[in-house]
């Protein structure tokens, strides 16, 4: 189901006159129900995912603050291609985000800070931002089924000295399938609309995400040595 998902976006891009391909495997390890760490990796072609456009690599820690909200850092390192001239992105982000889940239904809200800046070395930075963004997703669970359809929307906002100002928003909708209880992969088609210079990117995703815990401690081998001789 997943593949005819998969193939549908594929045509339905197609008919666009331009799209983009993001490629992107998540992987998270929790020391304990409060404190977890995180890598992405994530790549991003455009002109008909025939072009670079973007490289991105992720990095960061969770702690749960209490029941199922959870805060965080992150650090953001980007290869951009801008026009052919490759720069580098540096970003840091400072996050909340709680889950809420109902029957078979989960919402995920996150609202994030994000000081971002871009150049071709660090010696030459030539863009900085600060911006505020805001996510939710609505997820549900089909019965007898790993499949879980969703829809997620975020928007951008860039904080000056003046107060916010729109930027971009992004709305996706997909299908996430649990191989396991560690490991999911994702389809998805998005658009991402520009708010300052008018402008549509149609997005063509997928994702791969592995969860791993530390294993719980085995109990303590009995001392026998009292009975030693």
């Amino acid at each position: 189901m997943l593949c005819c998902f998969w193939g549908a976006l594929s045509l339905t891009l197609a008919a666009q006159q331009d799209f983009n391909q993001w490629s992107t495997i998540d992987f998270q390890y929790n020391f304990n129900k409060r404190n977890a760490v995180w890598v992405s990796n994530e790549m991003r072609l455009n002109e008909n995912a025939s072009q670079f456009s973007k490289y991105n690599f992720d990095a960061g820690y969770d702690r749960k603050i209490w029941e199922k909200l959870y805060a965080g850092v992150s650090f953001r390192y980007s290869r951009v291609n801008d026009k052919f001239v490759y720069k580098n992105g540096y970003d840091y982000n400072l996050y909340a985000e709680y889950e809420f889940s109902y029957q078979r239904y989960s919402l995920d809200v996150k609202t994030r800070f994000q000081h971002t800046s871009q150049g071709i070395d660090l010696e030459t930075i030539e863009e900085v931002e600060n911006v505020w963004r805001n996510k939710a997703d609505i997820s549900y669970k089909i019965p007898y089924t790993h499949l879980s359809p969703y829809i997620a929307f975020e928007y951008f906002s860039e904080i000056t000295d003046k107060g916010l100002w729109p930027q971009k928003y992004r709305l996706f909708g997909g299908v996430k399938y649990n191989i396991n209880k560690s490991s999911a992969i994702s389809a998805y088609y998005g658009l991402q609309y520009s708010l300052r210079k008018p402008n549509e990117n149609y997005i063509l995703g997928l994702k791969y995400s592995l969860k791993l815990k530390a294993k719980k401690n085995k109990d303590k081998e009995e001392d026998t040595s009292e009975n030693e001789e």
